[in-house]
């Protein structure tokens, strides 16, 4: 979520790994390409942090838990 600057970061349900895949959940679809488009700067914000296995972004539609 830190890696948005928008009104994406408050839509994010969650996110998790798969190899070389970050995996992020979105609570809508019409979230999904919003979040979709910010894929270079999300990248470079994980990568920033000292995380370099990531090379793709996947945005689906998720639901929270709870």
């Amino acid at each position: 979520r830190t890696a948005l600057q928008g009104a994406e970061k408050d839509h994010v349900v969650s996110v998790s790994c798969r190899d070389d895949t970050l995996v992020v959940l979105a609570d809508s679809s019409a979230w999904c390409p919003r979040i979709r488009y910010a894929q270079q700067q999300v990248l470079e914000a994980v990568r920033a942090s000292g995380e370099t296995r990531f090379t793709k972004l996947k945005v689906k539609v998720g639901r929270k838990s709870g």
